[in-house]
Formats: structure tokens, sequence, C-alpha cells
């Protein structure tokens, strides 16, 4: 699921280099990393990773083309979600891009709000950077 991302991340931003995104990044107490499968086939990913104490950082979200639309992005993050209230993170935050609108759409719809980019290594103005307060919704098991 990483290198098919960053396949894709490279033809949206029509770039070539080498995969940033390891595996390594989602181990950890803290850390985790989910794929959404059905059968022996994987339809999509989802990471969280430490950014500071009470802020973890979404990342390595993917679904492949054909299964998007399907419900399994939100499955994914509500996984992600649930685990980050777990491990008393506080926020969640996020960076994506101009050339991902459909994401931009998606994460706007979940409650994320656009912030400024800190901490980004290579900001350009393609950058968008949101934001998720996790007082802002409540999960309930039933």
């Amino acid at each position: 699921m990483i290198n098919a991302l960053w396949l894709e991340i490279q033809q949206r931003y029509q770039f070539a280099g080498e995969n940033d995104i390891r595996p390594e990044d989602f181990e950890g107490k803290r850390q985790a990393f989910w794929l959404a499968t059905r059968g022996d086939s994987v339809l999509g990913s989802i990471g969280l990773k430490v950014h500071d104490q009470i802020t973890a950082e979404l990342d390595a979200m993917y679904v492949i083309p054909d299964y998007r639309g399907k419900g399994i992005a939100q499955k994914l993050y509500q996984q992600l979600e649930k685990y980050a209230r777990q491990k008393r993170f506080a926020k969640i935050r996020l960076k994506s891009g101009t050339s991902q609108p459909e994401s931009l759409r998606f994460y706007e719809k979940l409650g994320f709000k656009k912030v400024a980019c800190v901490d980004t290594d290579k900001p350009d103005i393609q950058t968008r950077c949101y934001e998720f307060e996790l007082s802002q919704s409540a999960l309930i098991n039933i």
C-alpha cells in the first residue's frame, strides 16, 4: 500500500523521487498501521504516527482506485480515531495537497480544519495542513 500510495503521489504531483514513507515510521508504543482487506486482497491503508505528546499524525491513507467511494476510507479513519483516543491524543494532524482534491474534501467532511503548515520540511504552495481536535466528536460503542 505504501508503494502504491507513493506511485500515485508522484503521478499526481508530477515528480519522481525516493519513497520517504517508511514502515518503521509506524512502529512504537503509540503508533500503528492498519490495512483494509477483503479475502486475500488489500484494499486500503492508514497509519498513525506520534507528532508530539498530545498530537498524532495521520499518514499513508490510501484506498486502491477501484474501491474508492465505497466507505473504506471512512472505516479506516474510524479505526485510527478510536485508537488515537485510546492512546490519549488530543488532536490529529495531516498534510495533503491540492492535487488530491477528493482527499481534501474527505478530511473537511470529517471535521478537519485547515491550519498553518509548520514542521513542514518542504513547504510549497500545494501543501495543505489540517487538524482535528478529538474533543469535537465522540465515538459511541454499541
